[in-house]
């Protein structure tokens, strides 16, 4: 998007800052509403230590980082919660002579 406003005036301008006021105003109604994105390719610079590891509890349209992989949370899905678990069994003895 290439956005261009134009020099100010010298002096305090009512209409100069109406009409910038305006092309504010309409800028931000175009960043902020939904659309589609077409192109052929999409580049995603992502940090891990910031990205979900899964789904769980985020909404839809969210990415998360899934093994390396870049995924996004889908509608009327269901993700578990990540968790990690050690289990510790027996004992071992070692004796030396």
């Amino acid at each position: 998007m290439d956005v261009r406003f134009q020099d100010p005036p010298a002096d305090y301008d009512r209409k100069y800052f109406s009409l910038l006021l305006r092309d504010i105003r309409q800028l931000f109604q175009t960043v902020m509403t939904p659309s589609t994105l077409t192109t052929g390719l999409l580049v995603f610079t992502i940090d891990p230590r910031g990205c979900p590891l899964n789904g769980n509890g985020l909404r839809p349209g969210t990415v998360y980082c899934d093994a390396g992989t870049l995924k996004m949370v889908l509608p009327d899905t269901g993700y578990a919660p990540s968790f990690l678990a050690t289990a510790h069994l027996g004992t071992v003895i070692a004796t030396g002579s």
